[in-house]
């Protein structure tokens, strides 16, 4: 996380708040077709982990062979329609200085190849997920955000155009961490070979479960990359900028929750595949109860001193960051929730009612978002939208795994909603208290011993509030016998 908001603020000096809003929108228009393999991503991953926790390694080997085949007919569609559809909306309808266009049509370029392999990529990093070999996963972040590092820095030092040497440097960078996977399970798993296969059953089963997923990834693309367009064409580069910068920061921090639930998700299907349905529940309320709580101990201290924090980061900043990054994270705290209720919905196959119904919530970020616009309001109307469509999904999420698989609501309300309830209600308190009698951080000294105090104040009330008795007597033995 240091390394990744280090490298934010050296990218940024170098290529200018208009460059990089640049980057940021034009990179989100082939994110747009991202739609196609998030199809296929979230069905291998779940075929995976499910025959595995089966302990079927022939089909499992057969699942990676189809699913590699299917991977190549997307990467065609991907470049086919970003080709063709990609490239009128970039000339037609985005907000892009004249001078700048020719970068941009390489940046563009260069994000299609990046892109397309990070589709071909999917299957092995999802067989390493799914097997559980979170080094491997770790290793990898690691190596990419230093290479992001070194890229950051060679910007610096470059006197031609930094945009179109930050969109090859990009890509180098994708190369070298994808390959990592690719290597990685192909040599590591050799049992798990490829060989041309073509069965129609099991096609039929995966192409069934990925259509019912289309919604769903349709609406990612509208609640994230759409934004991003919709502010391009309403305020420009320079608010894109702003939403680059809180994408940033959000992604930084989110990745700590993001990479738990990572490692807890093979688990759950796993548990559920072996008729274990207790022990996946239990999972789930667990689960979404430590990504919370970690995530909030993350969060809070930046919402609170994000003015000092930016200006520390980025030196002069763009206009509605602050806001920008104080929303986006407090709307990724609620999304961290319906994380493991995903998971459980997946596992058990039957996803065609919650996809069509949470799918459509997701979609109408878009009209809501032109509509505020359209009335007179700031950008930062598009967050305050996205955040309460964010709220409106996780309840109809809980509703219809409820409904549809016996989820015990009640248990999960008592358990995990309550118990999280109480915690902002006593966070706020503590906080309130605490800002009220201290004044604002004026020194990178002060800005620390500030933020330190958040950070413990809400790490204790998470720890006494959102663990139970048993959770935190688990904890409190696993420090001893570290320390012993």
């Amino acid at each position: 996380m240091v390394v990744s908001l280090f490298t934010v603020r050296i990218v940024l000096q170098a290529l200018g708040q208009v460059d990089y809003g640049l980057y940021n929108v034009v990179g989100g228009i082939v994110v747009m077709f991202s739609f196609l393999s998030h199809v296929l991503s979230s069905a291998s991953q779940r075929f995976f982990a499910f025959e595995l926790g089966r302990d079927d390694i022939d089909r499992l080997s057969r699942i990676y062979s189809i699913i590699l085949i299917l991977y190549g007919i997307v990467i065609g569609a991907i470049v086919l329609l970003a080709e063709t559809v990609g490239l009128w909306f970039l000339h037609t309808h985005m907000t892009i200085p004249p001078e700048r266009m020719t970068a941009v049509e390489w940046v563009y370029q260069f994000s299609i190849a990046a892109f397309c392999l990070q589709v071909f990529t999917t299957p092995h990093k999802a067989l390493v997920i799914a097997k559980e070999r979170m080094n491997i996963y770790a290793y990898v972040g690691i190596i990419e955000v230093v290479l992001q590092l070194l890229m950051a820095y060679a910007l610096l030092t470059y006197g031609g155009d930094r945009l179109l040497l930050y969109a090859v440097l990009m890509f180098v960078v994708h190369v070298i961490s994808n390959g990592i996977y690719i290597v990685y399970a192909r040599c590591k798993y050799r049992e798990i070979s490829f060989t041309p296969t073509w069965d129609g059953t099991m096609i039929r089963s995966i192409v069934s479960y990925s259509g019912w997923t289309l919604f769903g990834a349709l609406a990612t693309i509208a609640r994230s990359q759409g934004i991003n367009i919709v502010l391009n064409v309403y305020f420009g580069a320079v608010v894109n900028a702003a939403r680059g910068i809180a994408h940033q920061v959000n992604g930084a921090v989110s990745s700590f929750s993001n990479n738990f639930y990572t490692a807890v998700r093979p688990q759950i299907v796993k548990s559920y595949a072996a008729g274990q349905v207790e022990d996946c529940v239990g999972l789930v309320i667990r689960s979404t109860r430590f990504s919370f709580c970690l995530l909030l101990v993350l969060a809070v201290p930046i919402i609170c001193y994000a003015p000092e924090v930016l200006s520390l980061w980025l030196g002069d900043y763009p206009s509605y960051a602050v806001i920008f990054v104080q929303l986006m994270l407090v709307t990724c705290i609620i999304e961290a929730m319906g994380n493991p209720i995903i998971t459980f919905n997946q596992a058990t196959g039957n996803i065609r009612f919650y996809q069509i119904l949470v799918s459509l919530i997701y979609m109408m970020n878009i009209p809501i978002i032109i509509a505020v616009f359209e009335y007179g309001f700031s950008p930062v109307g598009a967050f305050i939208a996205s955040m309460c469509v964010s709220v409106v999904a996780q309840v109809a999420r809980l509703l219809i795994v409820t409904g549809q698989h016996g989820f015990p609501l009640v248990a999960y309300c008592r358990k995990t909603l309550l118990p999280l309830g109480g915690l902002i209600i006593v966070l706020v308190v503590c906080l309130s208290a605490w800002l009220s009698f201290t004044d604002r951080p004026t020194s990178l000294l002060g800005l620390a011993g500030c933020s330190a105090s958040v950070f413990v104040i809400t790490a204790t009330c998470s720890f006494v509030v959102g663990f139970t008795r048993s959770e935190r007597s688990s904890v409190i033995r696993t420090i001893k016998k570290r320390i012993l």
